[in-house]
């Protein structure tokens, strides 16, 4: 029976589509492994180890810093003959080290991506770069540099060999910026492989163009750059940080494109005729953009439906330095658009981010958001009380409204303040609006924000299909010390109603409103019958806030603070048993509350919720330094696991919500 049941299993093994489905969930080390175990495993499993290449994870990094030291085992050769023999099957390559973009390129060793992805390739140095680059004088900024040493600023590296006729006055040598001759050379020689890799890769899908590419050398034609685009015919996303390339043209030249992304608006000097401008459905921004220049473009891209800038602006932002941002050329649309008033007529947009906002007033606000009346997804930093009261009154048919990131901590006091951009705390029940008048909103998704108890008691929500809710709960106030001992001294000495002290009563009030309150939270929230994620808290200490040392058994310590107050107490006592109708809760968050879970609420919720797979505030605390052990959260765990050993204890800080990014990505 059991050599029987040994060559079943084997043979199960042996099953590729089995193999490659498993192999597909495994992370690189895993997959190494596995393709060392058999010839039969390494043929299949090869294509699947090198379907994807970063050069900064696992042994890449040592291997490419050590590429040209004496002596080392990994030489460049050795990189080139690797590529050679497994660079057919990497699809997707993301590079930071100069050197891959040769090896990548010659030999002709990758052909067959599908996605490119440059990094910050200025910060990447091998072992014989940085010994050179010790050597020779500071980096400093440039114009300080340009004062102090202007002939090394203002002369021009060495070019070296054209490669093919078609890059013949294309490009242009950078400043030396303390480069080695040799280094200069190589660099040239960078740059032309780069372009002619992707020309040979004529299925890309995805390209990233890092503005660190100038530094290899300069390209005097952006014929160049549409030309060697307009050779692949399946790219659909380009993220453009590097040229300031005309967006009609752009589209002309490469009708496939549907994602783009530019560090400006880009200009559109040239009217189109052929639809190539429907083509286009999301355009990201990365800095301030104005809103006639927003305005404009949204008439000239009929087709589009997702829009991410960084902020709008009642003026034009400065423009950038002239040698990555040439400036832009007038156009008749661009005229027409500075004649008329901006957001004057609606588009057909379904997703908006915006990493941060300027808006003045109310009355700004809804002259943008009154142009979005199909809007579905809604992503921002800070949802402003403005923001929300005019999403709710313009935006019906929102069903996603999405914190763009979590941040380090919920703390008041950890939230980043800047006043160059405007990052403050969100206000409290600034999210109220939505709730009230969006009838087909699933997703909540924005855990820096907060709802006061009172305010969600008193207002009915009509998003009864709510599917993700991440907010913090705030404004149950608890009793101090001194209100507990009154509290305790009532119960104790059998006093009667109208015994009772001016003190005892008003401590007596305090207690019947805080557990109003909680029934009030846990009747609204029980309504929610299709909740898949309840998320009330979030990481609320961070390792570079603590507030100080201190010393228990020999063991130092650090005191990071306590948890945040006021919070639902979860507990049976305070209504948590109204929740029993959330049968379809899958995430169930509560970190940095101050809970009064035991192990009976364990219990109930074992039982009162099947579905539960994920559960956050028993996890471990092995993501601080020198932080003292919590007993009390290591018991409730073991409770919990031995209660349902199917749910996992972990964390909410990795990203927003990152079991449901099908939810939530825009």
């Amino acid at each position: 029976m059991t050599s029987v049941a040994a060559s079943s299993q084997e043979r199960v093994l042996q099953i590729p589509e089995l193999l490659e489905t498993i192999a597909s969930h495994m992370d690189g080390r895993d997959l190494l492994a596995c393709v060392r175990a058999s010839a039969f495993w390494n043929s299949l499993l090869i294509p699947i180890l090198w379907n994807t290449i970063d050069d900064s994870l696992f042994a890449w990094p040592k291997i490419l810093d050590r590429v040209d030291k004496p002596l080392s085992r990994h030489s460049e050769d050795w990189l080139k003959r690797i590529f050679k023999k497994y660079g057919k099957y990497i699809r997707h390559l993301t590079i930071r080290w100069r050197t891959l973009i040769d090896i990548a390129y010659l030999d002709r060793a990758c052909t067959n991506l599908l996605s490119i992805k440059i990094m910050d390739i200025k910060e990447y140095h091998t072992y014989t770069e940085k010994s050179i680059v010790s050597q020779l004088k500071y980096r400093v900024h440039p114009s300080y540099l340009s004062r102090r040493y202007p002939y090394e600023w203002h002369s021009r590296a060495v070019t070296g060999p054209v490669l093919i006729p078609e890059l013949k006055g294309v490009f242009s040598p950078t400043a030396i910026l303390l480069k080695t001759e040799e280094r200069q050379k190589r660099d040239w020689m960078t740059q032309q492989y780069f372009w002619l890799l992707l020309r040979q890769n004529q299925g890309l899908q995805s390209i990233s163009l890092h503005r660190h590419l100038h530094f290899l050398s300069e390209i005097t034609s952006l014929e160049f750059v549409y030309d060697t685009l307009a050779m692949l015919p399946n790219l659909a996303t380009l993220e453009n940080y590097l040229y300031r390339l005309d967006l009609t043209i752009l589209l002309k030249r490469v009708p496939s494109l549907r994602n783009y992304t530019s560090e400006s608006v880009p200009p559109m000097t040239v009217t189109s005729s052929d639809g190539s401008l429907w083509n286009l459905k999301r355009l990201k921004i990365e800095l301030p953009a104005a809103s006639n220049r927003v305005d404009q473009m949204l008439r000239c891209l009929p087709g589009l439906r997702s829009l991410c800038v960084w902020s709008f602006h009642d003026t034009k932002y400065r423009k950038a330095s002239p040698s990555l941002q040439p400036p832009m050329q007038p156009s008749t649309e661009e005229a027409v658009a500075t004649s008329t008033k901006p957001f004057s007529k609606t588009f057909p947009l379904k997703s908006l981010t915006f990493e941060n906002h300027v808006f003045k007033d109310q009355a700004q606000t809804n002259t943008v958001f009154a142009c979005f009346p199909d809007l579905t997804k809604l992503y921002c930093c800070n949802l402003t009380p403005e923001v929300g009261s005019a999403a709710a009154q313009f935006c019906p048919r929102l069903d996603q409204v999405c914190q763009v990131t979590d941040g380090e901590s919920i703390y008041h006091g950890y939230y980043p303040t800047n006043k160059i951009f405007h990052y403050t705390s969100p206000m409290v029940n600034s999210q109220g609006p939505i709730f009230r008048s969006c009838r087909f909103l699933k997703v909540f998704d924005a855990i820096q924000h907060k709802f006061e108890a009172e305010y969600i008691s008193n207002v009915a929500w009509v998003c009864e299909g709510l599917e993700v809710f991440r907010c913090q709960i705030l404004g149950l106030k608890r009793l101090n010390m001194s209100e507990h001992s009154v509290l305790s001294y009532i119960i104790e000495s059998g006093l009667r109603e109208e015994e009772y002290s001016d003190e005892e009563r008003l401590v007596l009030e305090n207690v019947r409103k805080c557990q109003d309150l909680h029934e009030g939270v846990y009747d609204q929230l029980s309504k929610l019958s299709q909740l898949r994620v309840l998320d009330l808290g979030y990481e609320y200490r961070s390792i570079r806030f603590y507030r100080k040392h201190y010393t228990v058994g020999g063991n130092e310590y650090r005191d990071y603070g306590g948890v945040i107050r006021d919070t639902l107490q979860l507990s049976l006592a305070s209504g948590l048993d109204r929740l029993s109708t959330l049968k379809n809760l899958q995430v169930f968050g509560f970190e940095g509350v101050d809970h009064e879970m035991d192990l009976p609420e364990l219990e109930w919720i074992a039982e009162h919720w099947p579905k539960l797979r994920i559960m956050r505030g028993l996890q471990k605390d092995d993501s601080l330094a020198y932080i003292r052990p919590d007993k009390f959260r290591r018991e409730l765990r073991k409770a919990m696991q031995s209660l349902r050993p199917d749910i996992r204890h972990e964390s909410g800080k990795k990203g927003p919500n990152k079991d449901l990014p099908h939810l939530w990505v825009p």
